[in-house]
């Protein structure tokens, strides 16, 4: 007697696949398999974003590495809005997200602060120009400070205080990409932070450099010809205005 057929067409053998396949996913031993190759692929996504971290600028005389996408990122012009200071509703306290606090970790925004924010349609009163004005009001009143002091320090307590700072922001930095890349969801104020958390970066040692080429006399008469990182980065930003609005 011969053996009995079990599928008789092949649209039969491919159902009969589907369901064995669908049993198995559904026992145990299916969801342990599903639940290795989720932890795997997770870990494999993790070195990946880690990795890229590892890629960047060696700057030997502070010991200290920079990531090449936080210096991309840093080149970037941003915008901030000039009609913030205007509005009639302000937050309780500038929201800075914590990149002006040593160890300078991200610090969220509460919703209530984001609520006062006079954020419109267009580009130069989003949220993120919004958020970006306390960014730039800030980089201004420190640089002016900063000035003051390398203009009369040595090189090597400039040095010495800008490995500290740039060693705590980059680190900080860093720790916050990495938690954007897990994030399950999109969310736009920790983008603002690192936007804003790299061109801090980028300024700082961008004036560093011209103050330790130029010298003091040299890092003075940049100053006076409007010539600094941060005073470029201003007329970089009302150029962009110009051409947007």
């Amino acid at each position: 007697m011969g053996r009995q057929t079990l599928y008789y067409t092949a649209e039969d053998r491919r159902v009969a696949k589907l369901e064995q396949a669908r049993h198995y996913r559904s026992s145990p031993r299916g969801k342990a398999t599903k639940s290795d190759a989720n932890r795997r692929r997770y870990e494999q996504r993790q070195q990946a974003h880690a990795a890229r971290l590892t890629i960047g600028v060696r700057l030997p005389h502070i010991s200290l590495s920079v990531p090449a996408l936080l210096l991309e990122r840093g080149a970037n012009v941003l915008r901030a809005s000039w009609s913030v200071y205007l509005a009639p509703t302000q937050p309780s306290t500038p929201p800075l997200m914590g990149l002006w606090t040593p160890p300078f970790i991200f610090v969220p925004v509460p919703p209530r602060d984001l609520a006062a924010l006079p954020t419109g349609d267009n580009l130069w009163n989003s949220l993120s120009a919004c958020l970006g004005t306390y960014q730039d009001t800030q980089i201004t009143e420190c640089a002016h400070a900063r000035y003051d002091r390398w203009l009369t320090e040595t090189e090597e307590r400039i040095a010495a205080e800008i490995r500290e700072e740039l060693g705590a922001r980059v680190a900080s930095w860093c720790r916050l990409w990495l938690a954007v890349q897990r994030a399950p969801g999109a969310d736009h104020v920790k983008q603002v932070a690192l936007d804003w958390g790299a061109k801090i970066i980028c300024l700082l040692l961008a004036e560093w450099e011209c103050r330790m080429r130029e010298g003091a006399k040299g890092y003075e008469a940049t100053r006076k010809l409007g010539r600094l990182p941060w005073q470029a980065m201003g007329k970089a930003f009302r150029c962009l205005f110009d051409v947007e609005m």
